[in-house]
């Protein structure tokens, strides 16, 4: 545990006082440059929050703060000296598990620590951005990844760790990554596309596609459709341990690590769940297919105009003999 986390909760139980008068209770915790972290209550409730103090930006009254399922988050009055100071809370809802908000307030703490030589203006994208993520991840509740959303996370991390092999700046390889942010497609690089599948079949190779616009490349070309062909089995990793290996590739780059973990909050994972993810994957089979013509499928130029929507599966198998290269598709899309 951060020295700094374990403050907080000593704070906490401190301020703790089931006959406190209606308002908030607070104490500095740390300063990260010109921003203030003070841990606190608000009464009658009695529950946990952290108070960031932002002495040299202005907020705007009318942005919109993020809300999820068990915290809330509001802007206050100050609450120092310097009267320009602005304060943002983070509070735990009275029905709001105090295991999630204390796992959501110490991955917090953890990035702003890593990332603390930065301007406050880039410490306070990080926090919203990183609550932000924390209540997409939230509107889950306690679920975990189903199994189909498990195995095509890891197809798409292991589509990531390809890509890092290249000669290609990390946070541009991270910007491409829109899966997680409900992208059509699950990277984009400029003008094109990529969409990743992910299978465990043997026998055949069924690509299930969500919507008419997946596949088109009216607006988005070129566009490819990568295979990702697993076996379960021992020799392979999980969940968690690919992520972990990616993070290991990415160590050297705080603001890289805090993009790729916001983005896996997005997809829905956490390591709160990993005792969960107990599947082992090993990659038998990886090819990536142009979206041309003459490939299989659906879209709102070759369907009757009555059909708005529609859900199918393909079966790739029949195309892999047109399969190309990543580093083919590398140099097309002109991302090195």
């Amino acid at each position: 545990m951060h020295p700094i986390k374990k403050e907080l909760e000593l704070a906490w139980k401190a301020l703790s006082d089931e006959q406190a008068h209606v308002g908030w209770r607070s104490i500095e915790i740390a300063r990260f440059g010109p921003t203030i972290l003070r841990a606190a209550r608000y009464y009658p409730d009695n529950t946990e929050a952290i108070l960031m103090g932002f002495e040299s930006i202005e907020i705007s009254s009318s942005i919109s703060l993020p809300c999820g399922k068990g915290f809330s988050m509001e802007r206050l009055k100050s609450k120092s000296t310097n009267e320009n100071t602005v304060w943002l809370s983070l509070v735990r809802e009275v029905d709001g598990l105090f295991e999630l908000f204390n796992a959501m307030v110490d991955d917090i703490i953890n990035t702003l620590v890593n990332l603390s030589s930065y301007e406050e203006i880039k410490t306070y994208q990080t926090f919203l951005g990183r609550v932000r993520a924390w209540q997409e991840f939230m509107k889950r509740g306690q679920e975990v990844l189903s199994p189909e959303s498990e195995l095509g996370l890891v197809g798409e991390l292991h589509f990531l760790k390809a890509l890092l092999n290249f000669p290609i700046p990390i946070n541009n390889i991270l910007s491409c990554w829109s899966g997680p942010e409900n992208g059509l497609q699950d990277f984009l690089f400029g003008s094109g596309a990529v969409e990743i599948k992910s299978t465990l079949s043997q026998n055949y190779f069924p690509a299930k596609i969500t919507s008419l616009e997946q596949l088109d490349d009216s607006t988005i070309k070129p566009m490819y459709l990568g295979g990702m062909r697993f076996e379960l089995s021992n020799d392979g990793h999980n969940l968690s341990e690919v992520v972990s290996d990616i993070k290991e590739l990415i160590v050297a780059d705080a603001y890289a690590k805090f993009k790729f973990e916001t983005l896996l909050l997005h997809a829905g994972y956490s390591n709160l769940h990993d005792f969960n993810y107990t599947r082992k994957f090993h990659l038998k089979d990886f090819f990536l297919l142009e979206i041309d013509n003459d490939f299989p499928r659906l879209t709102y130029g070759n369907v009757h105009a009555g059909v708005k929507n529609a859900r199918y599966e393909i079966d790739l198998q029949p195309c892999l003999d047109k399969k190309i290269s990543l580093s083919e598709v590398i140099n097309i899309l002109g991302v090195v």
